[in-house]
């Protein structure tokens, strides 16, 4: 089930190895951008403002490995909450 913080989503995604915090890892992220937080085993989905955010950015929590970028429908996930099952393809 996804939690939500602000205008992301999160879910565990625990993985057998671990994994290290890349140089290019950041916690300011754009629109789009699929990232894995380490120290969370969580893999994060940023699509406006969280509760740290200055203005407009999409600040997480920590720094986070960038591992992708998707097109997102962000109507469609603001109507998602809390616990709610979402599909990852």
């Amino acid at each position: 089930a996804v939690k939500k913080w602000g205008d992301e989503f999160y879910f565990e995604a625990p993985l057998k190895q671990k994994l290290e915090l890349e140089n290019d890892a950041k916690d300011v992220i754009n629109l789009g951008e699929i990232v894995y937080w380490v120290e969370g085993s969580c893999i994060a989905i940023g699509f406006g403002p969280t509760p740290i955010s200055q203005g407009n950015e999409i600040r997480l929590a920590a720094k986070t490995n960038i591992w992708g970028d998707a097109k997102l429908d962000i109507q469609a996930l603001k109507k998602v909450q809390d616990n709610d099952i979402i599909k990852v393809s």
